[in-house]
């Protein structure tokens, strides 16, 4: 497995992996999330929804600038949005048997963390699905921070930066957000493709 090869040349204490994309990709419409969500956006700033591209992998983005410019109203629209779409549109998972086989092996090894931002129910959800839900230390999701990653704000709420060091941490995802995320931090990041 290349994340135990990477381990054993670059040793880690505390493991953060995002979730969708990662340890399972998730059986979602996120195309038509982005285009909702861009309604949604447009309904209180339609610059910023012109703005920001209508691609895969903006959705962070939209997101983000959407809050920036126009605060917790903003925010809190969005995040109802976001979790009712997940809510209603949930299908299923395609699991990383790999990287969720090595957290249950090494769960006495390492400090796991997630990252995501998807919601805190679908996340919930889908780590008891796949059965690793008391192998993680701490949930970070959209709903605990005001900006998603790339921002670094969910990193300050898993780091106890008094007691753990930058070098102890590794990143693990599959999108350019979370490479981003964890170099703002200052901590490795490890790239993952399912």
């Amino acid at each position: 497995m290349q994340l135990q090869k990477y381990l054993a040349k670059n040793p880690k204490k505390y493991i953060i992996f995002d979730l969708d994309g990662t340890l399972a990709n998730l059986l979602i419409d996120w195309k038509g999330f982005r285009k909702n969500l861009r309604k949604i956006v447009a309904t209180v700033d339609r610059k910023v929804a012109r703005e920001i591209p209508d691609r895969s992998g903006v959705s962070n983005l939209l997101y983000n600038h959407a809050i920036m410019k126009r605060g917790e109203k903003a925010r809190k629209l969005v995040l109802k949005y976001c979790e009712s779409w997940e809510r209603n549109h949930f299908k299923g998972i395609k699991l990383n048997k790999e990287l969720v086989n090595f957290i249950k092996k090494n769960k006495r090894k390492y400090k796991f963390f997630i990252w995501s931002a998807n919601n805190r129910k679908t996340v919930i959800k889908v780590l008891k699905q796949l059965n690793i839900l008391s192998c993680v230390k701490k949930i970070i999701t959209k709903e605990e921070v005001v900006l998603l990653k790339p921002w670094p704000d969910g990193f300050y709420l898993i780091a106890d930066l008094k007691k753990q060091e930058h070098k102890d941490f590794l990143m693990v995802g599959d999108s350019d957000n979370d490479r981003l995320a964890a170099k703002a931090v200052g901590i490795d990041f490890f790239e993952v493709k399912m």
